[in-house]
């Protein structure tokens, strides 16, 4: 049974190269609090704030960032008028920061499955973001994977996700770097040797930004993790609907170990694409099962049969609260893509929706299987876009404007 995902992955075709690849321009997050998550980014990570122009419904809050250089943005919003009775995003919030418990204390044998959600970003030095973090009080751990590379994890505020952070540099010879090592889910994780020499083509791929000054380095887009409720499936679909690549998963050995399912997808953009770090940018589709928590707790399976039985309802038109936590990707024709997903073998539905102003959205409930909804955006309207819904007739439901 475990060999099936493969077999069917070796015989699926990637998408043709008619459409551009979805070429990712934005996270979006719900929040509790979307000013308090917003202005976290802009006081630790040198963020700058942004207009927002979701909505003007009084019942809906929301604050956009944008990191320069890559023009990467993070909107953080919050409608509670969407709030399904059964299950809100209150309730999530609630229960996966509860699990995350004292970051500080974190390692990479006391990692939770809910922290698989975070957006992956990469910097040429991590020394001022660890010591604003430091001076805050914030609390975040660290651990070491690759050759020479580490990463920071941190939660934003109000979201119960996770900023993930990597790097290869860090002028804190005493700072905290556990060992990366996923199948060790009992034990004490060891502790990691930071180099203090970095490879000079990775650190110079990822170039400060001179206009920010030499206290904020640049930092740029690198993939999207998924807390997947079936990772290998949730690479067939990208592969074959999105026109991702297989990429080899850097933690070889915990399908056999059976501590983890983990799946990567790479959008290998072609020559000449703007790649603002210098590298293409990923999906890591992760089902951290031997993590806490454990059945009868909700687990991330769990969860997301709870929102496509509660709460979602695509193919009824209809928006929820749950679908704001999706990554954004830009394309040149919806249509394009919407039309592979027709009679799709996975049961995924989308809806289409505008803002209004010439731009439209290719929403894709991909959540049962790839864990986030996925948003493709364009302002080539789609077929049909006279009847496509706007943002505002569904943020401002219940709601006087």
């Amino acid at each position: 049974m475990m060999l099936m995902p493969f077999l069917l992955l070796l015989a699926v075709a990637p998408l043709g190269t008619l459409a551009s690849l979805p070429y990712p321009v934005a996270t979006t997050y719900n929040s509790l609090d979307p000013q308090a998550s917003a202005q976290f980014m802009i006081d630790y990570f040198g963020a700058l704030s942004i207009p927002s122009n979701t909505t003007s419904c009084s019942s809906v809050t929301s604050s956009w960032v944008r990191f320069p250089t890559s023009n990467y943005e993070f909107h953080f919003i919050s409608t509670p008028s969407l709030a399904a009775d059964s299950f809100t995003f209150s309730d999530f919030e609630d229960y996966a920061h509860l699990s995350f418990g004292n970051l500080t204390e974190v390692s990479a044998s006391t990692y939770t499955q809910f922290m698989d959600f975070h957006v992956g970003m990469i910097t040429d030095d991590m020394t001022p973001f660890y010591q604003a973090l430091k001076v805050g009080g914030v609390p975040f751990f660290m651990v070491g994977q690759y050759p020479s590379f580490f990463d920071l994890f941190v939660e934003i505020p109000g979201t119960a996700t996770i900023l993930e952070i990597t790097s290869q540099r860090l002028d804190v010879p005493d700072a905290k770097i556990s060992e990366w090592d996923i199948c060790q889910v009992n034990g004490t994780s060891s502790s990691w040797k930071l180099d203090p020499q970095p490879l000079p083509n990775v650190s110079s791929s990822v170039a400060r930004d001179g206009s920010r000054g030499e206290s904020w380095p640049v930092i740029n887009w690198r993939k999207t993790t998924m807390a997947a409720p079936h990772p290998a499936l949730a690479e067939i679909f990208t592969i074959k609907h999105l026109g991702g690549k297989h990429v080899q998963q850097g933690h070889p050995g915990v399908w056999v170990r059976r501590c983890a399912k983990i799946s990567w997808v790479e959008f290998e953009y072609p020559e000449g694409t703007y790649l603002p770090g210098g590298i293409n940018y990923q999906f890591h589709f992760v089902d951290g099962y031997k993590y806490p928590p454990h059945e009868p707790e909700m687990t991330i399976e769990t969860f997301a049969e709870k929102v496509e039985k509660e709460v979602r309802d695509f193919g009824g038109d209809s928006f929820d609260e749950f679908a704001h936590n999706r990554v954004t990707m830009w394309v040149d024709d919806l249509d394009y893509y919407a039309e592979q997903l027709v009679g799709n073998e996975f049961g995924v539905e989308w809806i289409f929706r505008t803002d209004g102003g010439g731009v439209y959205y290719l929403v894709i409930d991909s959540a049962g299987i790839t864990g986030n909804v996925i948003e493709l955006v364009s302002d080539k309207a789609p077929v049909g876009a006279a009847d496509v819904k706007t943002w505002e007739e569904d943020l401002c439901q219940n709601s006087e404007q």
